[in-house]
């Protein structure tokens, strides 16, 4: 009787510990798989930074300098916003630090800047360059 509790208690234990090591094996890959992400995204931060600190130094540089500018030093002053174009830049409904920069260097008033969104807008819908799906059939 003595043996067989003590295999079975070795089983048990045998079990037990299979258990607990696949268990620990499984949390130890989904920990690395943690680190691994909050690596990458450490990464991507500091990408991120190096990026605003180069801008922030683009904006001291022309902080106090009037427009005109001439052709490069307005390429660089776009290179603050999406794309390098305000045509790409959201409308003044969201926040965007580096297009309020942008419109302030060129001396572009919120205002000014707006009409020149919508009548962008209606230019290319009045125009019919947008592609219209009623058109083609295909509503």
């Amino acid at each position: 009787m003595r043996e067989y509790l003590a295999r079975v208690y070795d089983k048990y234990f045998n079990r037990d510990y299979e258990e607990s090591s696949r268990i620990q094996k499984e949390k130890r890959v989904k920990i690395d798989d943690v680190i691994k992400a909050l690596q990458e995204h450490k990464a991507e931060q500091e990408v991120d930074t190096a990026d605003t600190q180069q801008k922030i130094l683009l904006l001291e540089k022309y902080r106090d300098t009037e427009p005109p500018f001439n052709d490069g030093q307005s390429k660089e002053i776009l290179s603050l916003i999406c794309y390098g174009n305000t045509g790409y830049c959201c409308g003044l409904t969201k926040t965007c630090p580096w297009r309020d920069a942008v419109l302030n260097l060129f001396n572009v008033s919120s205002e000014e800047y707006e009409k020149a969104k919508n009548e962008l807008h209606n230019k290319l819908t009045d125009g019919k360059i947008i592609y219209d799906k009623k058109q083609d059939g295909n509503s």
